[in-house]
């Protein structure tokens, strides 16, 4: 299971450094295949700020995310879990702003972070009852 989160998380951080980069070096979304026509009327007039978002949130904090399941794992499935519930809520208030524009992304992102939340919240259980266990085991001794 920590394989596939790490995996998981690798992948946003790398979509992220690159979306955000690209977004950034043309903020018209050309590189992307994207139109400032998409851009509601409320949002900065380029997709610059976009790639700051997935350069500082997409890259940044999933990398984060794994360096803790690797180092402190019950705080890196927290972390999993959050960054997943996160992708969701991105991906929900992308769909509502600009619509279904990419579709495959937009959906692939979805699963992904269903599939953190899912991860993080059955590992999260799981250590929990260990824990609970281990207590139950000390207290008999």
């Amino acid at each position: 299971m920590r394989l596939t989160a790490v995996l998981l998380m690798a992948l946003i951080a790398i979509v992220g450094v690159l979306g955000g980069i690209l977004l950034m070096m043309r903020p018209d979304g050309g590189a992307l295949g994207l139109s400032l026509a998409l851009l509601p009327e409320w949002y900065t007039g380029s997709f610059f700020a976009s790639g700051i978002l997935l350069l500082a949130g997409f890259a940044t904090v999933p990398i984060v995310g794994i360096v803790l399941l690797l180092t402190r794992p019950r705080i890196g499935w927290y972390a999993a879990a959050y960054i997943g519930a996160g992708l969701i809520i991105w991906s929900y208030v992308q769909v509502m702003t600009l619509g279904l524009i990419l579709p495959a992304v937009q959906i692939a992102f979805l699963l992904v972070g269903v599939a953190l939340v899912v991860l993080g919240l059955a590992r999260i259980r799981a250590v929990r009852r260990e824990a609970a266990n281990d207590e139950e085991v000390r207290a008999a001794r």
